[in-house]
């Protein structure tokens, strides 16, 4: 599965052209009036922190940008367009400060069919993360998933997952509806008086 994310990710990159990922912003996009001292710098890990070129530490201020990723609304992307993405870029960075954030990516929708890239996806995900860079936000990408598969449950399960394509999960031959953190993991947040179902311990928490 390593190998298949690092492929995608690396088309991804190519269909980006002079988009930096996880770096320093275009050249094009303007410098935000709010811009801390080491926005245009590269970062690098040392010892498992960011550095600077001189090697301070530097603390990032990230966001988790999930959004529809997890869901089928927007196709696998966390916003419905890249405008859309550019107005919420903007806001957080306006109004929280943020300068970096971690973009989710789906493998289910990156590689609908074993094989075969679908860059038309990739393509639309670069454009939205393009929206990031422009408003002086790192992204950082992240093919990501929860309880591995939407397709190890059932339609009308109280649970579900994202991550893993449907043809992975059939060649893997796993079992449906098992699952040991469901009890504790879901995208369905329910309350006893609201449902005649037995109550449930959920978390709104992503799971990394």
């Amino acid at each position: 599965m390593t190998n298949i994310r690092v492929r995608l990710l690396a088309v991804l990159v190519v269909l980006s052209g002079s988009l930096t990922v996880a770096g320093v912003p275009p050249a094009t996009a303007a410098t935000p009036p709010d811009s801390l001292w080491f926005d245009g710098a590269p970062l690098t890990v040392r010892d498992g922190r960011f550095t600077d070129g001189r090697g301070r530490e530097i603390v990032l201020r990230g966001y988790n940008v999930s959004g529809e990723t997890k869901l089928e609304e927007n196709g696998g992307l966390p916003f419905a367009s890249a405008a859309d993405a550019r107005r919420s870029a903007t806001a957080l960075r306006a109004l929280g400060g943020g300068n970096a954030v971690r973009f989710l990516l789906s493998w289910a929708h990156a590689e609908p069919v074993r094989g075969q890239v679908d860059t038309a996806y990739l393509a639309a995900a670069t454009e939205q993360i393009r929206a990031f860079l422009d408003a002086g936000i790192r992204v950082y990408p992240d093919f990501h998933q929860d309880l591995h598969s939407r397709y190890l449950f059932h339609a009308d399960s109280w649970y579900t997952g994202d991550g893993a394509p449907k043809w992975a999960v059939e060649a893997g031959s796993y079992p449906k509806e098992s699952c040991g953190l469901c009890l504790f993991w879901g995208h369905k947040v329910v309350y006893p008086y609201m449902s005649r179902e037995p109550p449930v311990i959920s978390s709104i928490r992503d799971s990394v």
